[in-house]
């Protein structure tokens, strides 16, 4: 059998970790060992890995932006924020749908870096 890879298994522990949806989360996991008799993650194939992780993945999160607004976002977009940035964020998700350029925060913490 294909064993479950440690990148999977990191992927799901990142995944069920946010606290907004944390027990869900967990729910899911436990249901889904059990429809597929496991006892641990660890002993999961890749295919039934991949299934969780997709589960994972449809379950939304909170998201807090850098001025402090916050969001219920997709876990993908939530996770390629947190390696891509704050300012990745507000581009492609501001919770006020302006430009990044009009933003108040952005413009203050911007024209701080300029001293």
């Amino acid at each position: 059998m294909d064993t479950i890879s440690e990148r999977q298994k990191k992927y799901i522990k990142n995944l069920s970790s946010y606290e907004y949806s944390k027990r869900e989360d967990e729910k899911d996991i436990a249901d889904y060992l059990k429809e597929h008799g496991k006892k641990s993650v660890s002993q999961l194939s890749k295919k039934e890995a991949s299934e969780l992780i997709k589960i994972l993945l449809e379950r939304p999160t909170e998201y807090t932006f850098a001025c402090g607004k916050k969001a219920i976002l997709h876990k993908q977009e939530v996770n390629r924020y947190h390696l891509m940035g704050d300012s990745e964020a507000c581009m492609h998700a501001c919770p006020d749908d302006i430009d990044i350029h009009d933003c108040s925060y952005w413009k203050k913490h911007m024209n701080a870096r300029a001293f």
